[in-house]
């Protein structure tokens, strides 16, 4: 008989699930990559497809106007799946070629990317660039202040219930 606590190595695996469940949802593709893409002047901040800088899912943001954005026309319109870090590229791709202008101010939205400018605001200046470097853990999904997407968080509670429950009923075996 092993003389090994089998609740220390349940409850290290319930931590280790914990911590891949927060932390492995960071992806700073799509800013590098529309930057990279449209040779851009900067890295842009999130708020060029969600609302803030956090980003996750459904926090798209519309233009000014309440039109869906830049980001929700990458998505509707373009095909682009977040979970698919290749469907980038073509939806860029497309945007361009279409000459799509989400804010509809007459420049399209790569005309304006190119430059730094705010493809969801009309208004003359609106920069996308700001006075950072862009996002440093990338804005799908996960932020510094921490995850912005729930069902990570609640797939570690549920890990971590049912390893809990399996350890009990080993327990309850081992005590038969």
């Amino acid at each position: 008989m092993s003389t090994r606590n089998p609740r220390k190595k349940v409850w290290r695996l319930a931590f280790a699930a914990l911590c891949v469940a927060g932390s492995s949802a960071a992806d700073p593709l799509f800013p590098d990559q529309v930057a990279k893409d449209w040779a851009m002047p900067c890295v842009p901040k999130c708020t060029i497809c969600h609302l803030t800088n956090q980003g996750g899912y459904n926090t798209l943001r519309p233009t000014t106007q309440g039109d869906p954005g830049f980001g929700a026309n990458l998505k509707t319109l373009y095909d682009l799946n977040v979970s698919d870090k290749a469907s980038i590229h073509p939806a860029l791709a497309s945007n361009k070629t279409d000459k799509l202008d989400s804010d509809s101010d007459g420049k399209p939205d790569f005309d304006e990317l190119s430059t730094g400018m705010d493809p969801n605001d009309p208004a003359a200046g609106a920069s996308v660039c700001g006075g950072d470097s862009g996002p440093e853990y990338g804005c799908v999904r996960v932020a510094k202040t921490g995850p912005s997407n729930r069902a990570s968080g609640v797939a570690a509670v549920m890990t971590l219930v049912g390893l809990v429950a399996i350890q009990r009923r080993r327990t309850r075996r081992a005590a038969r």
